[in-house]
């Protein structure tokens, strides 16, 4: 079973990302990352009927996680989307690569208890070093480059939160450094209270990512199946192998399938949406810049609520983003856009004084939070050989990783105590 899949070579013609029929939602406004890379092409051979070991849904940042992980274990894994490869959420992502959690440890060991808090900072962290050797083995290192992370202080009484931060962080071994106001002025030329300094971070071109993995797990064996929905009451059935109806037609069967649609759980598994509030947030990216806009380039993150994130790219951009509101729907979204960018902007100028940036990209988009800031991982009692990779929250693309090792493993029957940690009896 093969496939090929490529991005376009025409990188400055801006073209508009084509999305499914009523399935237009997950984003809206112009984005950067499809006019940076040009768009996916994809030709689909696999045959069907087929029969799969492993059916993933979603072909997006975690999918591509997901197929590379098992197409290299020897499994036959086939690979469908209804709106095709890198056309859903990823393609929104700022890709600030992170391993903190959106809930910080201190807070995270009072809701979960300090062990099972202390495993999971543990386990981001060290998905970074994962993500880092595993993208040295794929043939397009998708501008992946190791930045510092900056957390920045809003008021001064956050100080005491971060310099507890940082205290807890260090006893695990996870080095980080506070910095006090006249410090991060020096070092860094932002005025602030105060920040956390680390040096485990990265940034990265999530389409090109999706891409690479994707074309390494054709090479491994794994195929495209042609864009399009599939019925998946199938998979709340006893029957073993699932058989799944394909809307252009035909039929495949598997004896595992891996939910990886980000936001669009299907229907069937309701009460996993349900455990997720879904929100909008809004993203600028500017026209390159002079320069650089602040020291290493690091990587900007607040702690208000929204917090206000940034970072660079490889073409000389800032990219800013926060602004979320509890809505989804697009109509009332996509009205804030304008607005929603011109506030971002101000707050990039407040925090960088010396730059003058000119909006080139706005765009806004779904994302979703748990109540503990952990993402949805695993398998379901309700569900056997249904596999969930639900990377919520602001470090989804971590999770994506982390849920690739953790599904790889329970498919071939190896314990993963991170399942426990992220799964859903937790």
């Amino acid at each position: 079973m093969t496939g090929e899949l490529s991005i376009d070579a025409d990188r400055d013609r801006p073209e508009a990302l084509p999305t499914a029929a009523g399935r237009d939602d997950l984003h809206s406004g112009r984005l950067y990352w499809p006019t940076r890379s040009g768009p996916v092409r994809m030709t689909p051979t696999i045959p069907t009927p087929a029969a799969l070991d492993v059916l993933v849904l979603g072909a997006g940042i975690t999918g591509a996680f997901v197929a590379h992980a098992l197409a290299r274990t020897g499994l036959r894994v086939g690979i469908l989307d209804a709106r095709g490869v890198g056309r859903g959420s990823t393609p929104a992502s700022t890709a600030l690569i992170l391993y903190e959690l959106d809930t910080p440890l201190t807070e995270l060991c009072l809701r979960i208890g300090s062990i099972a808090a202390s495993e999971a900072y543990l386990a981001s962290w060290r998905a970074l070093g994962d993500m880092q050797r595993l993208v040295a083995g794929l043939d397009d290192d998708a501008d992946l480059i190791a930045r510092p992370s900056v957390n920045l202080a809003v008021r001064r009484r956050d100080m005491r939160r971060l310099k507890a931060e940082a205290k807890a962080r260090s006893e695990l071994g996870i080095a980080v450094e506070v910095l006090g106001q006249r410090e991060l002025r020096e070092r860094f030329g932002i005025s602030r209270p105060g920040a956390l300094l680390s040096a485990d971070a990265f940034e990265i071109d999530p389409l090109r990512l999706t891409v690479a993995l994707l074309r390494s797990a054709l090479r491994a064996g794994a195929a495209l199946l042609p864009r399009g929905s599939v019925d998946t009451s199938a998979l709340v059935e006893s029957a073993r192998p699932f058989r799944l109806r394909l809307a252009g037609g035909g039929e495949v069967t598997a004896r595992h399938v891996v939910i990886a649609t980000g936001y669009e759980t299907p229907d069937e598994f309701a009460q996993v949406a349900r455990r997720v509030q879904l929100r909008s947030t809004y993203v600028v990216a500017t026209e390159p810049l002079a320069g650089d806009p602040w020291p290493q380039r690091a990587l900007l993150w607040d702690t208000g609520d929204p917090y206000l994130y940034a970072r660079t790219t490889s073409d000389g951009r800032v990219l800013v983003g926060g602004g979320d509101e509890v809505f989804t729907a697009a109509g009332p979204r996509d009205a804030l856009i304008r607005t929603k960018s011109h506030q971002l902007l101000d707050q990039l100028c407040d925090l960088a004084p010396g730059i003058e940036p000119r909006p080139a990209f706005e765009w806004a988009g779904t994302f979703g939070q748990t109540e503990d800031g952990l993402p949805w991982i695993g398998r379901h009692r309700n569900w056997p050989d249904v596999h969930f990779a639900l990377g919520y929250g602001g470090n989804g693309i971590t999770f994506s990783l982390i849920a690739a090792q953790i599904i790889s493993h329970g498919i071939a029957g190896a314990a993963d105590a991170r399942e426990d940690l992220f799964g859903f009896d937790r």
